[in-house]
């Protein structure tokens, strides 16, 4: 399988000429509105924008210019998530070169667009694009152990749409976690799994967006390892391929478990998860529906990174 990844400056020109169709969303910090900004005068194609709210699960895929960036934060959701799949189907992308910005996209929009897009297969190919942050808000702390408070509050855990799928209770659980600044999502996602013993995993995102970031990671998290004892796995924090790898190998390894993935660290690394979920009817998915602080998570833009899904999505 030929998977392939790039930095868009070294091949923004070339994307620029080929999509036809990008998909956005309403983000609201700088790196969110990083490509709409580069791309606002040159691009020629279709732009959508896809918000989605937590607590009510709606979103809306709705047409605007890129340069409008009042227009995009101020994007408001108007049906159920499940009616998504109608939105894409209308959407015209028959035999188009799609570009998906997940920068500032809702998860839980994430999983059920990829879904959406593998299911409809209409697209001639499909790439992703995600914007890393420079640095994250933190509280005050000891070195490497710096405190994460990103999240208000979460929303009870619930079935993801077009991921409903029962647990096997002829196999026993295995969890594989994408794992973040907040170790409490960790623990928390360990406590509703409950997976037997040594059938935990664990995922670092190593190289980090930062040099030294896998150590706040590391440390943020210190109390979920300790309890869960989880296998650990290394992906590059930006790496979309290297997480998918991750889950499809590990559900291999051990057919006898079924496996629950908890996509809960990096965007990149929950696209990942969501591909393979959407390849693999018996790959659950488990999250826990965050819902962010209000001011600012992340200041300045750093890297931006653009995947060719093509093969994964539509293969």
């Amino acid at each position: 399988m030929n998977f392939n990844r790039y930095f868009l400056p070294d091949v923004e020109g070339d994307l620029l000429n080929i999509v036809d169709f990008v998909i956005v969303g309403p983000g609201g910090d700088d790196r969110s509105a990083e490509l709409p900004r580069r791309w606002a005068g040159g691009f020629k194609g279709t732009a959508r924008c896809l918000p989605y709210e937590v607590r009510s699960e709606r979103c809306a895929l709705l047409d605007m210019e890129l340069a409008d960036e009042v227009g995009r934060q101020n994007a408001q959701p108007s049906a159920d998530i499940v009616e998504l799949y109608g939105m894409v189907e209308g959407a015209d992308l028959n035999g188009k070169n799609v570009l998906i910005d997940f920068t500032g996209m809702e998860q839980p929009a994430i999983f059920y667009l990829t879904k959406c897009l593998r299911e409809h297969r209409r697209a001639r190919r499909i790439f992703g694009l995600y914007t890393e942050p420079l640095l994250y808000k933190t509280l005050p702390g000891p070195p490497f152990e710096e405190a994460f408070d990103l999240t208000e509050e979460f929303i009870a855990f619930r079935a993801l749409p077009g991921f409903v799928r029962a647990y096997d209770r002829r196999r026993g659980r295995q969890l594989l976690v994408y794992m973040g600044f907040e170790g409490r999502r960790f623990l928390k996602v360990f406590e509703e799994v409950n997976p037997g013993r040594r059938h935990t995993h664990a995922v670092f995102g190593i190289p980090a967006f930062q040099p030294g970031w896998q150590y706040l990671t590391l440390g943020s998290n210190q109390a979920a390892l300790e309890i869960s004892r989880p296998t650990l796995h290394q992906a590059e924090a930006n790496n979309i391929f290297d997480a998918h790898e991750i889950a499809c190998r590990v559900a291999d390894t051990y057919p006898d478990l079924q496996l629950v993935l908890a996509p809960i660290g990096t965007k990149p690394h929950a696209v990942g998860a969501a591909i393979c979920a959407a390849q693999r009817e018996d790959v659950l998915i488990i999250y826990d529906f965050p819902i962010k602080q209000r001011f600012l998570r992340t200041v300045g833009v750093g890297k931006t990174s653009v995947y060719n899904l093509t093969e994964l999505l539509l293969g």
